[in-house]
């Protein structure tokens, strides 16, 4: 009996009658045999040839009945064999046959059981795959080898405002347009090896902001080494160029505000040392390097205590405290500066004055750095007001000036640190360090409050703040 080896591993006779041919020549063998036997014991020919029919008549049968089961065994197998689990076969009245088909059933359902697991496995496997790659935040691309579109993460769908929906199975260019984007595709799908490359994007429903993205791009191999595709990783960097440029900026920033008193007392110094000089015009170089002294020790305290709120290394107390007697005093600090320039300050409280949650220390900077700009920024002979409105749970404050005004432009930056707005006046140099503001922002931000400001060239500027009441109240005076 000649076998032959299926790819599904099943071994199965080339020709499905061979049991038949065999069963048959073994029936004409007995045949032969009867004849001999009969014509030994002196039975007649006639009698000899009448039985022959019969015997293969009952041959016939006898094949037939156990031909057919085992061809549909053989149907069957061969329909397992090509992966069709769902076949069972019937259970036979042969007891011989009937053990083969049990036993096939059982191996059937073994391996469709087998199968089933397999195949739950590598779909949870697959799902779980794309549920991380849809939800991590880089944003994920993934592009075929023809450069179509296969994947989007929802980071990515976001950034670029494209649905993975929208460009499924769509050329890249599709998604995005950015030049630096599309070459990086390119070059990986041609060259075949990592690589990566920063570019830049306007994103954002509302307000499109531009969004700095640092991809990396790697390809897809098969088993076979061809390129199936290329997936990207995209992250966004754009916090990290902003704080490399606010360092850059920052330490640029530092070194100017210091050189300058120093250049400026350094002078100075030289200037008394090297010549005799009348009292009166060493008095007034020593007068200007205190100045400077001043100028510059005011710069370093803003900057340790704008780094220490900022590194949290400043405990904030949230006391109750007296505002009204914080803000004369503030007052009364600012007066000589006012004077200088003949500007009037003045103070309006509520009728009824609750006292303030907070740090009363910190909130003095608040006001004296609040009016400080007001009067540098005042023109002579102006005014600069403090009022208080008392709400339900909180004490509005607002710092009104008739100054100069701020442009609109200037307006979003004036609190960034080192930030200043000199095209205000150009017949007046205004002496600042730019910190002032940011120290105030960062102050009444730790205290749960935020600064808002209003302003018009020519008419002056509005700082309003506020701050939780407590439940203390004066009466004002």
């Amino acid at each position: 009996m000649r076998w032959k080896m299926k790819k599904q591993g099943f071994f199965l006779p080339v020709n499905e009658s061979t049991f038949l041919k065999v069963l048959l020549f073994g029936i004409l063998c007995l045949i032969g045999i009867f004849w001999g036997i009969g014509k030994g014991k002196g039975l007649p020919a006639y009698w000899i040839l009448f039985c022959i029919p019969i015997l293969f008549g009952l041959a016939f049968v006898f094949a037939r009945w156990i031909d057919r089961p085992i061809s549909k065994l053989m149907d069957s197998a061969i329909q397992i064999g090509r992966g069709d689990f769902s076949i069972r076969l019937p259970v036979q009245k042969n007891p011989g046959i009937q053990r083969l088909a049990r036993l096939i059933n059982y191996m059937v359902e073994e391996m469709d059981h087998l199968q089933r697991i397999n195949v739950s496995a590598i779909i949870n496997e697959k799902n779980k795959t794309e549920q991380t790659l849809r939800n991590i935040p880089d944003g994920v691309v993934v592009v075929d080898s023809q450069g179509n579109v296969t994947l989007v993460n929802t980071t990515a769908e976001k950034w670029f405002g494209k649905k993975e929906n929208q460009v499924l199975h769509q050329p890249i260019q599709v998604f995005s347009k950015n030049a630096t984007f599309l070459q990086l595709v390119r070059s990986l799908i041609s060259e075949k090896r990592i690589a990566s490359a920063e570019f830049w994007i306007r994103s954002g429903e509302e307000v499109p902001q531009k969004r700095i993205l640092l991809a990396m791009g790697s390809p897809i191999m098969g088993s076979d080494g061809r390129l199936i595709g290329v997936v990207l990783i995209i992250r966004d960097v754009t916090k990290e160029k902003e704080a490399d440029r606010i360092k850059t900026e920052l330490v640029s920033m530092v070194a100017h505000e210091i050189k300058s008193p120093l250049t400026s007392m350094y002078g100075f110094t030289e200037l008394l040392l090297e010549n005799p000089l009348p009292e009166a015009k060493a008095r007034e170089y020593i007068r200007v390097i205190q100045s400077e002294v001043i100028r510059l020790t005011d710069f370093v305290n803003k900057f340790l205590s704008l780094s220490r709120l900022e590194s949290g290394k400043i405990r904030v107390r949230m006391d109750p405290f007296d505002l009204s007697a914080v803000i004369e005093k503030a007052i009364r600090l600012s007066k000589p500066a006012a004077d200088k320039k003949h500007i009037v300050l003045s103070l309006k409280l509520p009728e009824s004055m609750p006292f303030v949650v907070g740090d009363p220390e910190l909130i003095e900077q608040v006001f004296l750095n609040l009016l400080s700009n007001a009067i540098k920024y005042s023109p002579k002979q102006s005014k600069v007001g403090i009022e208080i409105d008392s709400g339900e749970n909180e004490l509005t404050v607002h710092v009104i000036d008739n100054g100069y005004g701020i442009p609109k432009e200037a307006l979003p930056r004036i609190f960034e640190k080192f930030y200043r707005v000199s095209e205000i006046r150009n017949d007046e140099e205004i002496e600042g360090s730019g910190l002032g503001l940011a120290l105030v922002k960062e102050i009444l931000e730790k205290h749960g409050s935020e600064i808002k400001v209003k302003s018009k060239l020519g008419v002056g500027s509005v700082f309003t703040f506020s701050l939780r009441k407590a439940n203390i109240v004066m009466s004002a005076v």
